[in-house]
């Protein structure tokens, strides 16, 4: 068996994965920004990092530090990061405090935050270790006295051995809010690919029988990788949608508002008098070609109305029908759902798939891609070296 056209399809299936994931992804980060989901995440995971059923939540006079306040973009809006030097400060300082009536003052009014008292310590390693000190018992406890004792050994400061240690975590957060993401993804790539009709059962089914469209497919996935090298491109929406529109794929719900045939009758003077013509919604297009002299004209990207208005229909000729609006778009799939109910299920089987599939982002059917691909130049050497070999 030939292992080419096999690689051809899972390369065009990944190059398409690889689009569709770009597009929800940045559907679902512009939600993500406005609703300040990975805000609240950050705050959900230094909670979980800093809280002490036995000692106050840390976090909370972490969020509320001058230096972290104001980097809020508003009053309502939580910081979404906190590079690892601001946050070592900011917890040498906060931790610092306890103990003393030193902490933190905020003022709702004014939305100024400051601290209470006078008494500063010198030295910061000091003053956290006095901190540590004045906390009970408690896993936080344990924690924050290992952290001072590793740095006192490595003979660095606690700001250091904290930025480390919180370094540390921030690979876990990372982790942890790409499963959360997932769910989001999941979500978004469901709602794409019912509007934009991406059956992956579909697609699959014509990648697999169409040679041409599957080269064509195949060919741009691995022009697009010599293109990108190893990372993935950050293109805008409209450059992504023109790239996935642009390959020809069989997306979209044109396909059911097509093929009603109407008789039209040209007056004298052209170089036809009577003929049956098919009109497809939505792209207006009109078969059979006629006359040379109305070829130009019919084959125009205009619309069907447009074309024909401008030959001067007798108006005995019945008009020829409007585009359906979306909603009875919608009512037609609708009702060509229930109507083919086993080809329905299986439709949305497919969108559901496309769905899974986009939720493991776009970095992991990029890489993916990238590696079918170098797959498939080692594979179309292997025929060329073998036969080299045999003479």
């Amino acid at each position: 068996m030939d292992i080419l056209p096999v690689l051809d399809f899972a390369i065009s299936l990944a190059l398409i994965y690889t689009f569709c994931s770009m597009l929800t992804s940045w559907i679902t980060e512009f939600i993500a920004q406005r609703r300040n989901f990975k805000g609240r995440f950050l705050k959900t995971c230094l909670t979980r990092l800093l809280r002490d059923e036995r000692n106050l939540n840390l976090a909370e006079d972490v969020f509320k530090h001058p230096l972290i306040y104001r980097t809020k973009e508003s009053e309502k809006r939580l910081p979404d990061r906190i590079e690892p030097k601001l946050f070592a400060r900011v917890l040498v300082d906060v931790v610092g405090q306890v103990g003393k009536d030193t902490g933190l003052s905020h003022d709702p009014e004014t939305g100024e935050t400051s601290f209470r008292g006078d008494e500063v310590v010198a030295n910061s390693d000091a003053r956290f270790v006095s901190g540590v000190t004045a906390m009970k018992e408690g896993n936080l406890k344990r924690i924050l006295s290992n952290l001072a004792t590793s740095a006192s050994a490595k003979k660095v400061s606690v700001e250091s051995e904290i930025q480390e240690w919180y370094q540390d975590h921030r690979s876990e957060m990372s982790k942890w809010y790409k499963k959360e993401i997932r769910v989001p993804l999941f979500v978004v790539g469901l709602c794409f690919a019912l509007f934009a009709n991406v059956d992956s059962v579909h697609l699959a089914d014509e990648l697999w029988h169409n040679a041409e469209l599957r080269n064509r497919v195949a060919k741009a996935g691995i022009d697009f990788v010599e293109e990108n090298g190893e990372k993935l491109p950050d293109e805008a929406y409209q450059e992504t949608m023109r790239r996935l529109s642009g390959l020809g794929l069989p997306i979209g719900w044109q396909d059911f508002w097509q093929y009603e045939i109407h008789k039209v009758h040209f007056p004298r003077g052209t170089d036809s008098t009577e003929v049956d013509v098919t009109i497809e919604y939505p792209t207006g297009k009109i078969t059979p070609m006629i006359a040379d002299s109305l070829s130009i004209a019919l084959t125009a990207p205009d619309s069907v109305l447009t074309i024909v208005k401008s030959f001067n229909i007798d108006p005995g000729i019945p008009p020829l029908p409007e585009e359906p609006g979306f909603w009875s778009k919608v009512k037609d799939v609708w009702s060509w759902f229930w109507g083919n109910l086993g080809d329905g299920l299986l439709k949305f089987i497919g969108f559901l798939l496309t769905a899974f599939a986009v939720s493991f982002g776009a970095p992991f059917w990029y890489d993916m891609l990238r590696r079918l691909t170098d797959y498939r130049k080692t594979a179309a050497k292997e025929p060329a070296t073998s036969n080299s070999t045999g003479t």
